[in-house]
């Protein structure tokens, strides 16, 4: 999981598209680390470090959420910019 959004950071990331994302750049690389160093601690499966680990996995997949409602609506339908934001798009449904 965490591959990924450090890809989809970096497409968000001075992108003149999203100038002022919400939740913020700074907030997103926060629970990404957060998360990132719960997986590691994680290693020694104790029960406090897998609780700490599922918290800021869900607090990370809101700030994603979000985020994605934040690209949604700036976007406002163009695809171009939605898939310069680095979301994978789900493809159009066809008749």
């Amino acid at each position: 999981m965490t591959g990924n959004i450090w890809i989809f950071l970096a497409s968000i990331t001075d992108n003149p598209n999203f100038s002022d994302p919400i939740p913020s750049i700074t907030q997103l690389q926060t629970a990404i680390t957060r998360y990132s160093n719960a997986l590691v601690n994680v290693a020694e499966q104790g029960k406090n470090n897998v609780a700490e680990k599922n918290k800021y996995r869900q607090q990370l997949e809101l700030l994603l959420y979000q985020l994605g409602m934040y690209v949604m609506f700036v976007a406002n339908g163009d695809v171009t910019i939605l898939m310069r934001s680095g979301y994978t798009l789900a493809k159009d449904p066809e008749p």
